[in-house]
């Protein structure tokens, strides 16, 4: 949050999780990162390897499992085509997370896939503030749909969409981030347009696919990495083969190795 510029070194919020995580470190019987880049760092730090489990922001697969029938009614309830590409983003805008830059990103990806494109925002800003952003980068209204959506409705808009946008803002603290979204992407399907350097999964996406990741420093990575997008999306098996990211990298069965680790020996 401080290297966002949310916080201020002088934020109580900030002094107060500084002197909890020191304490952390020092005296848990366990400790449980989500990205194994934090593992590595706490381990150069001094702490013993076998105090720590990595245990990713984990997402239950079977809810966000695509469905084929949502996809069809939600893509004709907002009017889009069953043949237009679709792309999706859930969560904020600012903050840890692009603004200008994510509508500016979304604008790429609709010059790339053409007149036919369509885009599902899911978001807790203010719709009109949205909307007015969308139409500065030369959306119109038959294009995009906005609105706050209920945590129990979006795994239903996901499978409606074919690909998905995670425009995180870099930070030396992002490589030890999970963010929950990537995982919801996975678990439905979706390969992740992803920033670079964000906890392990741009890591991932680079080895194993599921997405493709970008670095605005660089301004050839977007259009290359959509192209990328563009390409997996020609696979039939494209959302199978990235449901098993999921299943691999977010399953809440990491978490329960973790517990069972820290917590059995406690209650034997």
């Amino acid at each position: 949050m401080l290297e966002s510029g949310v916080w201020k070194s002088y934020d109580p919020r900030y002094l107060f999780q500084r002197y909890w995580e020191k304490k952390q470190k020092q005296l848990a019987l366990g400790l449980l990162p989500v990205a194994e880049n934090y593992r590595q760092q706490l381990i150069r730090e001094g702490v013993s390897g076998e105090r720590i489990v990595t245990v990713p922001c984990s997402v239950d697969v079977a809810t966000f499992k695509y469905d084929q029938a949502k996809r069809k009614q939600i893509r004709e309830q907002l009017g889009f085509a069953a043949t237009a590409p679709v792309g999706v983003y859930v969560g904020k805008f600012g903050d840890i997370y692009y603004d200008a830059e994510a509508f500016d990103l979304f604008k790429a990806a609709a010059d790339h896939f053409g007149p036919d494109f369509r885009l599902i925002i899911l978001t807790p800003n203010i719709q009109s503030e949205v909307r007015a952003k969308l139409a500065k980068v030369k959306f119109t209204e038959t294009q995009v749909f906005v609105t706050k959506a209920p945590h129990a409705d979006v795994p239903g808009y996901l499978s409606a969409a074919d690909f998905a946008f995670a425009p995180i803002k870099p930070a030396p603290c992002r490589l030890f981030c999970s963010p929950i979204k990537v995982g919801e992407y996975w678990a439905a399907g979706l390969p992740v347009l992803l920033t670079e350097g964000v906890g392990d999964d741009s890591a991932i996406i680079r080895q194993e696919g599921g997405g493709a990741v970008f670095n605005l420093d660089q301004p050839a990575s977007v259009p290359a990495a959509i192209k990328q997008i563009a390409a997996l999306l020609q696979s039939p098996d494209y959302r199978q083969h990235t449901v098993k990211l999921a299943e691999r990298h977010r399953s809440l069965d990491l978490a329960k190795q973790a517990y069972a680790k820290f917590f059995a020996p406690q209650a034997a």
